[in-house]
């Protein structure tokens, strides 16, 4: 990644999350080294290990952040290669990319004459669909989705995304297709929703808006009250309204429907009523779930290499990694992040006793906390037993703070 993409993502960061995720951010890596000055690669490990700490902070998959962060700059790309308004000239979505994407990797090579961009083409198959396809041993497609939906956000233009084709996935290139939906189509097209939910309310079908705050997934049953052309209002528990009034848009589960339904909020009324527009069908999963930080009372004992074993108390962990209290330092000076072997117990159900998890792991993040070290690991080359160890464990925790905070609300 280049110098001046780098200094991107850190405005991305200060500007889309706390100020501390930032601070710890370049305490716990190399980022702040690598923004001045900004003509220069930085190399693909030290990016890999940026994005695994942001990612461990958040609670995001590398991919989610990759394409929030392509949306993000989109606008800024964009009008730092126009010289003039691409309204103006009655520019479409996929004239657009295709110059700012061109402009862009004209300005990298000029800071830096060696550098190699992705092989990308961009092919405007007719007036409404483009064919995108992109080939790196970078594998951002991620990123390169989220500034097209950031570009198709600047034109005010509605688009869908399928990616049936991905290196993520073993094949040897990605290929994204993009259609433009215009505004008479994704009318109808809200309400064909609009009218299916109402009919599965009158047929007593369970529907549900799900919304995640601070990584908990916290729903509600919905009742429809009123079905208009191009607005539909529901009921929901007063507590879930008031977290509405935090969001723009919920995710709608209905039963008999095999995939989420995602809306636009317009109001948020205190009685708890609802009203949503611009429905559409959309990826969402209401069972995959981000991690939760959860807070066992159990250990963990970590081989270090060439000096013994080291027990510490688990203080929380997520699907990518945990952080434990240590009574001594198990080594991270001067940036180096030691490879561990890694041992602890889950309690998969309540009574029975842990079952163990023996994983690889990296050092990330050490804090003394007198007399006290708080280690964060990354987990690496985890199996795929033990990974869904993690994923039911963290689950079956999810539930119960669920069931926490709507006792709380």
């Amino acid at each position: 990644m280049h110098g001046i993409i780098l200094s991107k993502l850190a405005n991305f960061v200060q500007t889309e999350f706390p100020e501390s995720y930032f601070s710890a951010l370049c305490d716990e890596t190399t980022l702040s080294r690598y923004l001045k000055p900004l003509n220069r690669q930085v190399p693909e490990k030290e990016v890999q290990t940026i994005l695994s700490t942001l990612s461990y902070q958040t609670g995001q998959p590398i991919r989610q952040i990759l394409e929030h962060f392509g949306r993000h700059i989109a606008p800024d790309l964009i009008e730092t290669s126009m010289y003039f308004s691409p309204m103006e000239h009655d520019w479409q979505l996929g004239d657009l990319l295709n110059h700012a994407i061109r402009t862009i990797h004209e300005q990298l090579k000029k800071h830096n004459p060696t550098l190699a961009p992705p092989d990308l083409s961009i092919d405007i198959l007719d007036d409404s669909d483009i064919r995108i396809i992109y080939k790196s041993n970078k594998r951002l497609c991620a990123f390169l989705i989220g500034i097209v939906k950031g570009t198709a956000a600047y034109l005010d233009t509605r688009i869908s995304i399928i990616e049936d084709v991905c290196m993520h996935r073993g094949d040897n290139q990605c290929v994204i297709e993009v259609r433009v939906i215009n505004r008479h189509d994704h009318l109808d097209e809200s309400s064909r929703w609009m009218n299916l939910i109402s009919d599965k309310s009158e047929d007593r079908k369970t529907i549900r808006l799900v919304n995640e705050f601070q990584g908990v997934p916290i729903s509600s049953v919905s009742q429809v009250i009123t079905d208009q052309q191009e607005s539909l209002t529901l009921t929901v528990t007063k507590p879930h309204a008031a977290l509405l009034k935090e969001t723009s848009q919920t995710f709608i589960s209905v039963e008999g429907l095999p995939k989420a339904l995602c809306a636009r909020i317009s109001q948020v009324r205190a009685e708890g009523k609802v009203t949503l527009h611009d429905l559409c069908e959309c990826e969402y999963s209401l069972t995959k779930r981000n991690a939760v930080r959860i807070i066992p009372p159990n250990m963990v004992t970590v081989e270090l290499d060439g000096e013994g074993t080291a027990v510490g108390e688990l203080t929380n962990v997520s699907k990518t990694g945990l952080a434990a209290l240590f009574r001594e330092n198990i080594g991270f000076d001067q940036g180096f992040s030691p490879r561990l072997n890694l041992t602890f117990g889950l309690t998969l159900q309540h009574g029975a006793p842990p079952v163990n998890v023996t994983t690889e792991g990296q050092v990330i993040h050490i804090h003394q906390d007198d007399p006290q070290f708080l280690v964060r690991i990354q987990f690496l080359n985890m199996e795929s037993k033990n990974r869904q160890i993690v994923e039911r464990f963290i689950l079956r925790r999810q539930l119960e703070v669920m069931n926490e905070l709507k006792k709380k609300m």
